[in-house]
């Protein structure tokens, strides 16, 4: 219950573990299990995470959102679909965990990661694990992926992310059909609430020991904006995993290969993720 909301987790249990593992989902309607439904986008990768880490004695939590999947209820409003909002959310499972177990871990992905970093920036962890976590301002992580797509594409959005960023409301008919789901009205304030915040000064602000994974064959965060991020930043550890995408599955960098196995849902993680996730666990 998180100022009279109620929010939907799934809690694995281990006998006698006194360390919880929090897994915070990335952007957009992904679920507690790493999924999009809507999208058709199955590969349950937050499952096979905390099922891995269960079995090496690590206790997980894995929460839905506010407004997606069993966190969508009737108390929902739209409004309320903001990144502070999430991230208070996120500072409410904390607290949660701390009545259950001595040592909380927070582990992000993708945009979930910077939720993670302002989170612990309100509430003491022990460590942050961020998987392919946003490593640069939504405004500047969005305009490079619109940049990868067609022409016609990067040439419509790119003027209105623009706008957005200086705090503008796009009418609806000023935005391409083919845009809606990503910038229409319905999600302009959700953008605008996060597009300038920068990650690498919200590291900073913490002395959390902090894992960044990121893999070689991600295709919406780089290894090099990864790498730029936590530059020279003492209490960050940084991992590249060679041939792991961004739903830390194995994938080759041909595109149209990587983004098949988002819908892979038999397909094992990366088999070099849990063990770097374990000895970093094992460190504290």
């Amino acid at each position: 219950n998180a100022d009279g909301y109620q929010l939907a987790g799934k809690l694995l249990s281990a006998p006698d573990s006194q360390t919880a593992v929090l897994i915070i989902a990335g952007s957009g309607p992904t679920d507690h299990n790493g999924n999009i439904q809507q999208m058709g986008m199955t590969n349950n990768s937050y499952l096979i995470l905390a099922e891995g880490l269960l079995a090496a004695g690590y206790a997980v939590l894995r929460v839905d959102k506010r407004g997606i999947g069993r966190s969508a209820n009737v108390q929902f409003k739209p409004e309320e679909a903001l990144f502070g909002r999430y991230v208070a959310d996120v500072v409410a499972w904390i607290r949660y965990l701390k009545t259950h177990h001595t040592k909380v871990v927070v582990m992000g992905h993708s945009l979930g990661g910077l939720m993670a970093i302002q989170a612990a920036q309100q509430e003491s962890v022990d460590q942050l694990i961020m998987l392919a976590s946003v490593a640069a301002s939504g405004h500047d992580t969005i305009k490079r992926q619109m940049t990868d797509q067609p022409e016609f594409v990067s040439q419509a959005a790119i003027p209105l992310l623009e706008r957005l960023r200086q705090g503008e409301k796009v009418p609806a008919d000023e935005v391409p059909p083919y845009l809606h789901s990503l910038m229409g009205p319905a999600i302009q304030p959700y953008l605008r609430s996060f597009m300038n915040i920068e990650p690498r000064a919200e590291l900073a602000a913490i002395t959390t020991p902090t894992l960044v994974i990121i893999g070689g064959t991600d295709i919406q965060i780089t290894v090099a904006e990864t790498l730029a991020w936590v530059k020279d930043l003492g209490h960050v550890e940084s991992r590249v995993i060679t041939g792991m995408n961004h739903v830390l599955k194995p994938a080759p960098a041909d595109r149209t290969a990587n983004l098949a196995t988002y819908s892979q849902a038999d397909l094992p993680l990366h088999p070099d993720l849990l063990p770097t996730i374990i000895a970093f666990l094992a460190e504290k």
